[in-house]
């Protein structure tokens, strides 16, 4: 009895065989986007490198050197500017015309950069005190006002002394007529005179008339 000879093919190592056609498809399409952003990944590191080796300290030359001309620029319009504004010494009245709507205005415009101009321009030109000198001019007469006054005493007044004992005088007399203690209380059905003050009062002045007359005050 013979026994056949059982031979394995190379395919049946394959795994891809033993999947679904759909399924081999998405695994390309998987590998192909791997690859891509690897790629993509490397082209932009190297192009990162490429600019911060390469690029940028050409870049900065660059700039360093139109800075460099442009200061030198400056520097040669300054100083041309200089002697020219030294060597002018008159520079005259311009005529701007402009229009506002209808009506057009024509401006004059006078323009000097001379030193010895500008000074007389300044010491030509009014202080601007905003009323200040107005303040000043009125406490300034004030002050001429209160020098003028003498200082005194009060005591010093003619006749001040005489008139104080004599006002004192009255007012104790008048606290004595009229706030008399031992009339606080008047009694029952007793009916006093009424007063006639301005009479009291007259009498009262001419007493201190009398005072006066006879030097006693």
């Amino acid at each position: 009895m013979s026994v056949p000879i059982l031979t394995i093919p190379e395919t049946a190592f394959n795994p891809a065989g033993y999947l679904p056609a759909k399924h081999a498809r998405r695994s390309r399409l998987l590998r192909y986007m791997l690859t891509l952003t690897r790629t993509l990944a490397a082209a932009l590191i190297l192009a990162y490198l490429v600019g911060f080796l390469a690029i940028k300290p050409l870049m900065e030359t660059t700039t360093t050197q139109r800075i460099e001309f442009l200061e030198a620029c400056r520097t040669r319009l300054r100083a041309f500017y200089i002697n020219v504004m030294g060597r002018v010494e008159y520079i005259p009245t311009i005529g701007i015309e402009r229009s506002h709507g209808v009506v057009k205005k024509v401006y004059a415009d006078s323009v000097c950069q001379t030193e010895d101009l500008e000074k007389k321009q300044l010491a030509e030109k009014p202080l601007e005190t905003l009323g200040q000198a107005l303040v000043l001019e009125k406490l300034s007469l004030l002050l001429t006002k209160l020098q003028e006054c003498l200082a005194y005493l009060v005591q010093d007044i003619e006749h001040y002394r005489v008139v104080d004992f004599s006002l004192k005088d009255l007012r104790q007399k008048s606290e004595m007529v009229y706030f008399d203690q031992n009339k606080l209380f008047s009694e029952q059905g007793q009916t006093r005179k009424p007063r006639h003050l301005a009479r009291e009062v007259k009498q009262d002045i001419r007493s201190i008339k009398g005072m006066f007359m006879s030097g006693r005050a």
